[in-house]
């Protein structure tokens, strides 16, 4: 059963990757395997860390439908991060954590030119208010070869 979500509390990370946005973009394609038996779905602000304070709620959109039309189980709105805020998202907690960077490539999610824009966007924010230099190793790895 989907948690209960919202525009400062939603699904991000791995799991909304695999859920299609507006577009029917798809940046993973394990979205059973995302929902199904996992632990907690990592929500912002519950139990993954929030970026609403750098980002607002860019990317994020209700799905429900979507996500309903699959199987999942949810009642209500149902708001997940686009991708390259559930990427931005996933920094955000490693650069806190302190964790090594190279597992997120982004040569796997083949991101389309506008979404790697946004994503660009999203990191520019990042390094401003998050400043560390495996940040900055990774976006000069991913970043000028996507």
């Amino acid at each position: 059963m989907i948690p209960a979500t919202s525009l400062s509390h939603y699904i991000t990370g791995l799991p909304a990757l695999s859920v299609p946005d507006k577009s029917g973009f798809v940046a993973d394609w394990h979205l059973l395997e995302a929902f199904a038996g996992r632990k907690p779905l990592p929500v912002a602000g519950v139990n993954f860390p929030s970026t609403h304070h750098l980002f607002g709620s860019q990317g994020i959109d209700e799905r429900g439908d979507s996500l309903r039309g699959t199987g999942v189980r949810g009642t209500g709105a149902i708001y997940v991060a686009n991708a390259p805020r559930a990427i931005a998202d996933l920094l955000h907690r490693s650069v806190l954590e302190q964790r090594d960077l190279n597992w997120l490539s982004l040569e796997q999610y083949q991101l389309p030119g506008d979404l790697l824009d946004e994503l660009r966007a999203l990191i520019q924010i990042l390094d401003s208010h998050l400043p560390s230099e495996v940040l900055r190793s990774w976006i000069a790895k991913q970043l000028t070869t996507a």
